[in-house]
């Protein structure tokens, strides 16, 4: 089965050499954020990437609850693939 770990690198890395510019998150004395944001061609892209058959934490739930109802969605990736075709989709291909 994948890692979250190899699914998020090597996403990550298509990313980086597609023109996106990729930055790993972090909150400071808070839980619940996202992994990745991804920035390019006019978007903010935010991802939480898993592993696959795995679901979101409490606090990442409530997190990603909290963004939508401001209008801001968080993708939810679980393979590698998923990730790519994500990015693609904001690329204009």
């Amino acid at each position: 089965m994948a890692r979250e770990a190899n699914v998020e690198m090597e996403t990550v890395a298509w990313a980086e050499n597609n023109g996106w510019v990729a930055r790993k998150m972090a909150y400071a004395g808070r839980r619940g954020c996202r992994d990745h944001d991804f920035y390019g061609f006019g978007r903010v892209v935010m991802v939480e990437f898993k592993r696959p058959g795995k679901g979101l934490d409490l606090h990442q739930e409530k997190e990603r609850k909290r963004l939508a109802e401001v209008g801001v969605k968080v993708h939810v990736i679980d393979n590698r693939d998923a990730g790519i075709a994500l990015l693609q989709s904001f690329m204009g291909r």
